[in-house]
């Protein structure tokens, strides 16, 4: 520490002690650049030093001062300190005399100085963090210490008279000032981490409303009523759609179909995609109209699976067997059934998309009219 000092000249102090008046203007901008620093650590002390045009001197006197400044903790008088700073005496009483005609005298014990033992943590810390070598230096028995406080140790460093004594007050307050930054910067990141913590915590919560709403949109979807239905339904791992009846025990709230599509999603890989729902008293009558409609199309091993024809056609048989046999029905069309089914236009020489759906339409009254009668006969 005392070659340390020594280097220190008056002029640098003079314009140490100049920025530090200036510090109150620049301080909001030097705290700005710091936290601009700041993505991805907390700057330490030095690096904010650095930031505050401290020079290499200053810098090193941050490892004697900042324990003391920071924390605002008690400042150890050491021997040293004594003799190189705070008196010109140099005799050997001259430690004595200083406590005797200066901190004794002077200053209030409790308030400006304590007295403790050499097993004091401040007392070892200095040890530990002096600059000088103090390993083979003896102590006498005897030997007083005292600690005091930063306030203390500033009156007594003007009031020493000595060259040293000043230079170093003048880097006490710049250090003294440092921490007075660092804690204002400390302040500054916290804030701005718990607002950048509170946006990420408002992107989350919003991210989560956005779910829940898709949720209850798409529960909205699949909420289906209660009633006796006929299903169209299909699955990406199989080929086809597949079409069946659920009916509704009376005494049930929940809808018959909701379960029936429930116990085929849960062995499945993919669930079902609802295609077409038609409800209707008469379920169990579509039903068997539509396996005689399609037997010809039925899977061999699941005789409601239907193969090589179009959902649009399957709807537009039904609707028109519900009409000739005057069914009242509600229906729910999913499937995009608007779409053309697959038959080669241009065999159909001369002839337009409007009338190969009429021509389709009649197509399928006579089939349903066929069903009927099929129906019918099996009744007998």
């Amino acid at each position: 520490m005392n070659n340390i000092i020594s280097k220190i000249t008056t002029p640098s102090s003079q314009s140490s002690e100049l920025s530090m008046c200036s510090n109150d203007i620049f301080k909001s901008d030097i705290i700005k650049k710091a936290l601009s620093l700041s993505e991805d650590k907390q700057l330490t002390e030095i690096e904010l030093a650095e930031l505050m045009g401290f020079s290499s001197e200053e810098i090193a006197m941050i490892q004697v001062f900042w324990q003391y400044t920071f924390n605002r903790s008690w400042i150890y008088l050491s021997d040293e300190m004594i003799l190189e700073y705070l008196t010109n005496d140099s005799s050997k009483y001259a430690i004595r005399d200083f406590y005797k005609r200066i901190l004794l005298s002077n200053y209030i014990e409790g308030i400006d100085y304590i007295e403790v033992s050499k097993d004091n943590e401040v007392v070892k810390f200095w040890w530990a963090n002096s600059l000088t070598n103090n390993s083979n230096r003896r102590v006498a028995n005897n030997k007083k210490y005292y600690l005091v406080t930063g306030e203390t140790y500033k009156h007594l460093l003007l009031q020493s008279n000595t060259e040293k004594g000043k230079q170093t007050r003048i880097y006490y307050l710049k250090v003294e000032n440092l921490a007075i930054t660092m804690k204002d910067y400390i302040f500054e990141l916290m804030n701005f981490q718990y607002q950048q913590q509170l946006k990420l915590q408002e992107n989350e919560m919003k991210k989560l409303h956005d779910n829940h709403q898709q949720l209850l949109k798409k529960r909205s979807r699949t909420v289906y009523d209660v009633g006796n239905v006929v299903y169209i339904i299909s699955n990406s791992s199989f080929e086809g759609q597949k079409f069946g009846k659920s009916s509704q025990v009376k005494k049930e709230t929940f809808s018959a179909f909701m379960s029936r599509l429930s116990t085929y999603n849960t062995g499945s890989p993919h669930d079902f995609k609802v295609e077409y729902l038609i409800y209707l008293e008469e379920n169990e009558h579509l039903e068997d109209a539509l396996k005689i409609r399609y037997e010809k199309n039925l899977c061999q091993l699941n005789k409601e699976w239907v193969k090589d024809v179009s959902i649009k056609k399957m709807v537009q048989f039904i609707r028109e067997y519900c009409e000739i046999l005057d069914i009242e029905y509600k229906e729910y069309v999913y499937a995009d059934i608007d779409e053309q089914i697959a038959i080669n236009v241009e065999e159909k020489k001369g002839g337009t998309i409007d009338n190969l759906e009429s021509d389709i339409k009649e197509v399928e009254i006579i089939n349903v009219n066929f069903v009927i009668r099929i129906y019918q006969a099996n009744q007998r």
